[in-house]
């Protein structure tokens, strides 16, 4: 995927944000136009996307505007910035009905980032998924795997992040 292929992408990259900051709280300190921007900006150098297809190319946007998103959270942390504790919500798409709907941002983060250890592609469905809101269809050509194997290992994150948030609680 090419310069010209990212500009194409551009709408989708900005859907993707806009479907995130609709289900946020109205506080939050991120808008759709900084998350796109800075995703963008991060892709546009990277020689990665000159070869691939469009559902690999939506999965990498999709761990950019992850690492965008969190990056954000931890810069509304920070003491130089005023920091203190902020909650970000996101939506119950991620943790289905029974799950909370105000979580901090960094703690999904550090949840995810302990899923990568016991199996990567628990992560790689959760930036397709929810960051990259991909379908399951989508995620599976992005992932080169079955659409019940996606379905599997979402139905694993999920109840992974209900137990751990659960213990953490």
């Amino acid at each position: 995927m090419n310069r010209s292929a990212l500009d194409e992408i551009y709408p989708e990259m900005k859907a993707i944000a806009q479907a995130h900051l609709r289900n946020w709280n109205r506080d939050a300190l991120i808008d759709t136009t900084v998350i796109v921007h800075d995703a963008y900006l991060r892709l546009n150098g990277s020689h990665s996307l000159t070869d691939m297809d469009r559902a690999h190319a939506l999965r990498l946007i999709s761990r950019t505007i992850r690492h965008v998103l969190v990056d954000k959270a931890r810069e509304a942390r920070a003491d130089k910035r005023g920091g203190g504790e902020r909650a970000v919500t996101l939506p119950t798409q991620l943790l289905g009905e029974d799950g909370r709907d105000h979580l901090d941002l960094l703690v999904i983060e550090d949840l995810i980032t302990r899923l990568s250890e016991v199996d990567d592609r628990l992560e790689a469905v959760v930036e397709c998924r929810f960051f990259g809101g991909m379908t399951v269809s989508e995620t599976a050509k992005a992932m080169d795997i079955s659409e019940r194997t996606v379905e599997r290992l979402w139905t694993r994150v999920r109840a992974y992040l209900i137990v751990a948030m659960q213990t953490n609680a």
